[in-house]
Formats: structure tokens, sequence, C-alpha cells
């Protein structure tokens, strides 16, 4: 079994764009040690952000997110708990706003 610790994914996608931050490879798990979402706008400029995972890929269901239009002001950083994810699982995420950074860090398996 081959370990690999890096960045899954990096992302400041357009405003109100669902956008998938991360895909397991096929024959592949991950340990997602944690997910960042940082706000860049000025303080007093929030977004609502939104972070879920869809199992193999699925469409977007409410069932699947861990922040659905959660209020972070400007120049705030969120701290997410980590996962685990099977082939083809996806982390996707949206803000109303541009200007938010997502990242992803973990480690594969294969």
């Amino acid at each position: 079994m081959t370990d690999t610790m890096k960045i899954l994914g990096q992302s400041t996608p357009s405003a109100s764009t669902a956008t998938t931050l991360y895909t397991v490879p096929t024959s592949t798990k991950t340990v997602v040690s944690h997910l960042t979402v940082c706000n860049t706008n000025a303080p007093g400029t929030g977004a609502l952000v939104r972070v879920w995972f869809a199992v193999n890929g699925a469409g977007d269901d409410a069932k699947q997110r861990i922040y659905s239009d959660y209020y972070l002001d400007g120049s705030e950083t969120l701290v997410t708990p980590g996962a685990t994810l099977g082939a083809g699982d996806l982390i996707r995420i949206q803000s109303d706003t541009a200007n938010v950074a997502f990242q992803a860090f973990g480690d594969e398996l294969t």
C-alpha cells in the first residue's frame, strides 16, 4: 500500500458556482485531515459557504452537506474536521461571493 500525503485541492470558485474541489481516484481511499475555507474579502464583507461530500459522485443532496450557507465574515478562516472518502467520492464547494479560497489536505492510500 502506498501512502501519499498531499494538498488534495485548492480553489477560489466563481460566485454561486458549485465546484468539485477533489475527486478520490480509482482504487484509492483518502483520509482528509482538514479542509479550510478563507474569506479573503475585507472585514464586514461576509460570504455564505457550502461544503459537501458526494458519495461516488452523487448529485447535490442536502444530506451530504457539512456546511450549508454558513456565514463567514471577511478575513475569517473556517477549519473543518477530517473525513474518510472512498474511490469516486467528491468534495464539493460553493460560495455566494468570489474571493473565498478552499483548500483540502490529506492522505491518499493506494
